[in-house]
Order: structure tokens, then sequence, then C-alpha cells
């Protein structure tokens, strides 16, 4: 698997969990009734996985590779999220 496709799949999971935080939100705010482990659960996972694991492999390696091509260091965040005209983001074209 290529880093970029490892990442593709992180943000697919990252999305699958902000889908779910959101029916939460939704469901807390029609029964006024907070379930504190699901909250803390959602919070857990964006600290331990989307904060150490993702975006660690994003600085240790994308940016790094992204800087080799050429791209200033403080413009790794941004140039990921834009989209290339095929829908994928910016950085894959730069790295393939």
């Amino acid at each position: 698997m290529k880093p970029t496709e490892d990442l593709v799949h992180d943000h697919t999971v990252i999305l699958h969990m902000l889908s779910g935080a959101e029916r939460l939100v939704q469901s807390i705010r029609s029964t006024r009734t907070v379930d504190v482990t699901k909250v803390e659960q959602v919070i857990d996972f964006s600290r331990q996985f989307t904060d150490r694991c993702h975006h660690s492999k994003e600085e240790k390696c994308l940016f790094v590779r992204l800087q080799e091509r050429g791209l200033p260091a403080d413009q790794g965040n941004r140039i990921c999220s834009e989209r290339a005209s095929n829908g994928e983001p910016e950085s894959h074209r730069l790295l393939d």
C-alpha cells in the first residue's frame, strides 16, 4: 500500500467517526440526554487516532515528501486540503 493510500484510508475512518459523532450530537439535541461514555469515546478517538496517529503520519511522511518535491514547509496542510480536477488530494499528484 502506498503511503497516500494509507492516509486516504485514515481519512475514510475519520469521516466515518465524524458521521457517528454527528448522529450523537443530533441525539443529544433531540433527547436532551448526554451519554458521557459515547462523548468520551469520540474525544478519545480524535485524540488518539486523528491527532497522534494520522497527523503524525502526515507530518513525518507526507509533508517531508512534499518538501522534497519543492513545497514550502508551511504549505503542507493547505495543499492536502486542495483537490485536483479528478477529486483526489492535490498532494497525491505532487507525490506520484
